[in-house]
């Protein structure tokens, strides 16, 4: 009997994920529905700074998660350089701990959304697509012209939970 506790004690912890918005958050779960998913995890709504993201990842990491999505809107990262003082700052932060996520391989997937996260069910609607956006407001126009899910982008705000 304790043998068994022991072992379930010691049993990796599910999946992490951590995201910067509640779009991703309510897609991770619609997929794990629509899929008939069921595994531990952990959504970590986090849209501090890089450094600390990353710091919640090699925390993740220490303490036994399976594995670990990182899930970053590049628009995001723009947007915070252009608002930064020193140029070019937030991007190189972000290339750093892009570089030292690349030795984490084995236990980390980055997902870099370009623009944004919403670019992705522009997709499902226009596969074939080559237009590029550069923000998730020029992108909001387009994916409000598809009927998705009962009119998900009628009256779509990346404020409210869909």
């Amino acid at each position: 009997m304790a043998r068994r506790r022991l072992q379930k004690e010691f049993q990796p912890l599910g999946y992490a994920f951590i995201v910067d918005g509640k779009t991703e958050e309510w897609y991770i779960e619609l997929m794990m529905t629509y899929h008939h998913l069921n595994f531990s995890k952990k959504i970590e709504l986090h849209s501090s700074s890089i450094k600390e993201q990353f710091e919640l990842i090699e925390l993740y990491i220490e303490q036994g998660y399976k594995h670990i999505f990182w899930i970053i809107d590049f628009d995001d990262i723009l947007k915070r350089n252009q608002e930064s003082k020193k140029k070019n700052s937030v991007l190189q932060e972000f290339m750093q701990y892009y570089s030292r996520a690349k030795k984490l391989m084995n236990k980390l997937t980055v997902i870099v959304n370009n623009p944004c996260f919403e670019y992705w069910f522009y997709i499902h609607e226009n596969p074939s697509t080559t237009k590029y956006f550069a923000s998730y407001d020029e992108l909001l126009p387009e994916l409000r012209r598809f009927n998705v899910d009962a009119n998900l982008f009628a009256h779509y705000s990346k404020n409210k939970k869909c």
